[in-house]
């Protein structure tokens, strides 16, 4: 656990923001990896199909980052998951120009046009 806080930190600065995912009771929504571009952070994940759901697979994932300065919001596309075809799983990935301090939080949920809701279990 130690060697991956210490990849990311190394990856997108100095200050790793923390990140967490909330999914749907039919799609898992794996949390965000931050990985430090040319131009920016590239924010990336993965949705996958729980069980033998049939239900369209989301379309869009809402990016979040909460800091001290306020809030900034990202999409990024999920390309179809088709049951049929053995395939699972798909990737969604978005380049932002974000900059982290300490205590910030990066949170993806599915895109239903408003803001996520917080992770169950929390307050």
């Amino acid at each position: 656990m130690v060697l991956i806080a210490l990849a990311l930190a190394s990856s997108v600065g100095a200050t790793a923001p923390d990140t967490e995912s909330i999914g749907s009771a039919f799609f898992s929504l794996s949390p965000p990896s931050l990985s430090r571009q040319k131009a920016g952070v590239y924010v990336s994940g993965r949705v996958c199909r729980l069980g033998a759901v049939t239900l369209l697979s989301p379309e869009w994932v809402r990016i979040e980052h909460h800091g001290a300065g306020g809030s900034e919001i990202a999409r990024a596309e999920i390309p179809p998951i088709h049951r049929g075809v053995g395939q699972s799983c798909a990737n969604y990935g978005v380049e932002v120009n974000w900059e982290f301090a300490a205590g910030d939080l990066v949170r993806a949920c599915f895109d239903r046009g408003k803001a996520c809701p917080p992770p169950q279990g929390s307050r």
